[in-house]
């Protein structure tokens, strides 16, 4: 028998024969009874999770720029309940064998959720960590242009993948287009070859336009109007975003991190107007998608109304043809700047006085001046304006801003319940003198008495003008489990948006705080002097917090200080130098930064209450103040010791003339 006859599988082992399946029986699932352990730890993740650092307690209000969650709270709460009601009933267990049972559990249930909190910490803040990197602009100047180009593409689609399609010529004309389902954006570039290339730099990439068209609910298409040279409109904001990344990008030395957060802002602009376009276009059935890209004109006409009326008003008081700015913007209602820095209204509310000698040095050409046709009795036009404050290299200290923006985050129960309370704005400067109705209320009854109007001569429509609400669309929860089917899933109401005006972040005091809050002057001075310890003056409390001039002095001040100083060195070497003494007024103080506003009168009554505080902030913010280490001990000194004391014009003199004088800066009524 030959070995080739015999068949390969002939020594195989036997195929195993497949066993007979049987369906899995349905094991019960264990439900496990979290513990006091379990608890405890979740409540610290997601606290946690939701205050990486603890907050200070100057942002613990409503108007806060991080406004504290209030879910949070109800969590603490419903724990607190669990933990005593089960401390409760095993207080009376006396058996040795469950204390020794009970220890045990907690040493192993420790080590196995001591890791996984450590973890989760450690995930949490590399996620929350600003990554401060620069823009990955190539080292060879001829692929500059292109890669403009294409980090614009970027920008224009975003995160969520919108449409945006380039178009390139011979010619060196380069088009970019983006578009939404009502907006559409417009960018041309031209690229101009250099006669004499420096650097390795054959062509300049140069911006030529932007434009933006939105369809109406007519089929009709509206071009984004242009004022004051192109310059307070939304393409001039875009433009300026853009031109300004593309020229950092082709300098000979560009900051990258200058450069890529000159990207996030033009950025954020175009995700903000795709926002107002997806809201549009969710409201086109109804016929009312065009508030969304109309409400910034509508508001601007509004407020341009009543700013001219009030420009004039203070003309007239100062008997001159033209009115400083400064004085202009420091007495009305807020300077409306559309487009300043977002795609919203901004309201200029404090110009301090070194900002305004700055623009008087700014040159500013004939053609300019005359572009400012709504205001032209100002001596500086509001396209210099926009020029100064738009620059980075001008302080934030030297301005204070509103902008009318719609809030990135939906009204919630807290929102609601804080809500300001409708009390029109005091217009003094339209206001007209009461006439003397003594002689007529001789021949007048009850019923014949008039009817007392407003004076200050502003419409009714104005006064009422109602900010759109933006409802976010519902969306389902997610199930609880996996088994638990999408169907059975509990529906969630619809968020709803609502309109702030957010100022950034301005240092407040309480009475200030108590006018948000209450509108009535008369009644926030009670509630901050007598009612101090009631139930209204626990809401902003002092609880032992810094005061608001500490804060204003130095933010990361967390006590407050009995007394500043600030020592004045003349620049003649003749003169003595002076030494300022400041003591804080009591009460503490608070960051404000968004407000809730519903319409048009609440805007104007936030701006009357906060503009009075960026004075007052100003003033003191013109010394360089640093804490009196002698006000925490004994006073030593030749006339400290008795600053306090009034002392006589010739004693005065004398400590000027010698060199010790002491001028106490404490102001215990403004507070």
């Amino acid at each position: 028998m030959d070995l080739d006859d015999i068949a390969d599988d002939t020594f195989a082992p036997p195929e195993p024969q497949p066993e007979e399946t049987r369906p899995a029986e349905p094991q019960p699932e264990v439900q496990l009874r979290p513990s006091l352990l379990t608890a405890v730890s979740e409540l610290i993740a997601s606290f946690d999770e939701k205050y990486p650092t603890a907050p200070a307690p100057s942002h613990l209000h409503p108007f806060s720029p991080n406004p504290p969650d209030t879910e949070i709270l109800e969590t603490i709460l419903q724990v607190a309940g669990i933990v005593t009601g089960s401390l409760a009933g095993h207080t009376q267990s006396t058996d040795p064998r469950f204390v020794t049972r009970a220890q045990e559990y907690t040493n192993h249930a420790g080590s196995w959720l001591l890791p996984q909190m450590q973890a989760r910490h450690i995930f949490r803040r590399v996620a929350l960590q600003k990554r401060h990197y620069g823009a990955d602009l190539p080292l060879e100047p001829a692929l500059i242009p292109n890669w403009v180009i294409d980090e614009i593409m970027g920008y224009l689609k975003g995160d969520g993948g919108r449409e945006a399609f380039k178009e390139t010529e011979p010619s060196g004309r380069t088009t970019l287009t983006c578009g939404g389902k009502i907006l559409v954006i417009d960018i041309e570039f031209r690229l101009h070859s250099l006669p004499e290339p420096s650097d390795g730099r054959p062509a300049q990439l140069q911006l030529v336009s932007v434009k933006t068209t939105q369809a109406s609910s007519n089929n009709s298409v509206n071009a984004s109007p242009t004022r004051d040279g192109d310059r307070l409109s939304l393409d001039g904001l875009l433009f300026h975003a853009l031109d300004s990344f593309a020229s950092e990008a082709q300098k000979p030395l560009p900051d990258c991190v200058h450069l890529r957060q000159l990207g996030e802002t033009f950025k954020t602009h175009v995700d903000m107007l795709m926002t107002y376009d997806t809201l549009a276009h969710s409201d086109a059935a109804s016929g009312t998608g065009d508030i969304w890209f109309k409400e910034v004109d509508d508001v601007e006409a509004i407020a341009v109304d009543v700013a001219t009326k009030e420009v004039k008003a203070v003309a007239k008081s100062l008997g001159s043809p033209q009115v400083p700015l400064d004085i202009a913007v420091n007495r009305i209602h807020g300077l409306p700047m559309p487009y300043l820095f977002s795609p919203a209204m901004t309201f200029v509310v404090y110009l301090s006085g070194r900002a305004y000698l700055s623009l008087l040095r700014m040159p500013k050409s004939t053609q300019t001046a005359q572009n400012d046709t709504l205001f032209p009795l100002l001596d500086i036009p509001r396209s210099t304006l926009s020029s100064f404050l738009r620059h980075p290299s001008t302080p934030k200290s030297l301005y204070v801003c509103a902008t009318l923006t719609l809030n990135s985050t939906p009204d919630t129960a807290s929102t609601a319940a804080h809500a300001l309370p409708f009390i029109s704005p005091a217009f003094v400067l339209l206001s007209a003198p009461q006439p003397d109705l003594s002689a007529l209320l001789t021949s007048m009854t009850a019923d014949t008495l008039p009817v007392e109007q407003p004076t200050h001569g502003i419409l009714d429509e104005h006064l009422n003008h109602h900010f759109p609400i933006a409802t976010v669309p519902p969306t389902d929860s997610q199930p609880s489990n996996e088994t638990e089917s999408a169907a059975n899933a509990i529906p969630r109401a619809p968020a709803l948006k609502g309109f702030v005006l957010d100022f950034g972040s301005i240092v407040m005091r309480r009475e200030a705080m108590y006018q948000l809050q209450s509108g009535d002057d008369a009644m926030a001075l009670a509630m901050g002097v007598e009612n101090d310890m009631s139930m209204m003056g626990t809401h902003y409390g002092n609880y032992g917090s810094a005061g608001w001039v500490d804060l204003l002095i130095d933010p990361s001040n967390t006590l407050p200080c009995p007394r500043y100083v600030s020592e004045y060195t003349p620049l003649a070497p003749t003169h003595p130098s002076l030494q300022h003494l400041l003591t804080p007024p009591p009460g503490p103080g608070y960051t404000l930064g968004k407000v809730r506003v519903t319409r048009m009168s609440e805007v104007w009554r936030v701006i009357e209450i906060v503009k009075e505080q960026a004075w007052l902030n100003d003033i003191l913010s013109g010394f360089k103040w640093k804490r009196d280490i002698a006000s925490q001990g004994p006073v030593t000194g030749k006339l400290s010791d008795n600053a306090d004391k009034k002392v006589s014009d010739e004693e005065e003199l004398d400590a000027l003339l010698q060199g010790n004088l002491v001028r106490s800066c404490a102001h215990p009524g403004v507070s």
